[in-house]
């Protein structure tokens, strides 16, 4: 399966090599960001509570059991469809933090 992102490049599903989550920037400065690089099977973390605080890094080794099965939840729930969700709300907290989630795949030539 092919799946064209927003540049136009072509990626292939089963390339998936690795996914972010964040929820950071809150009125405090917080950071609070999580990822997984499938390639070299670890998972990176990183994450103060307020902008003044040191940033705390930590590395872990991910199974490829573990990695499969996040793999398998993205496909299975389509998660590279969500693009543009709208939003049902004109309320916008602006002391909140931005959450977002990641997912790089491999790019192959389009021709």
């Amino acid at each position: 399966m092919l799946i064209i992102n927003k540049s136009n490049k072509k990626v292939e599903d089963n390339q998936l090599i690795e996914v972010t989550y964040s929820n950071s920037g809150d009125s405090n400065g917080n950071v609070d960001n999580i990822s997984l690089n499938i390639t070299k099977k670890i998972i990176t973390t990183q994450y103060k509570a307020i902008h003044s605080d040191p940033l705390k890094t930590k590395t872990y080794k991910v199974s490829d059991k573990d990695i499969n099965k996040i793999v398998s939840m993205i496909k299975d729930y389509k998660l590279i469809n969500y693009t543009d969700l709208p939003i049902d709300t004109d309320l916008i907290a602006m002391d909140a933090p931005s959450t977002s989630l990641g997912l790089v795949y491999k790019t192959i030539d389009s021709k």
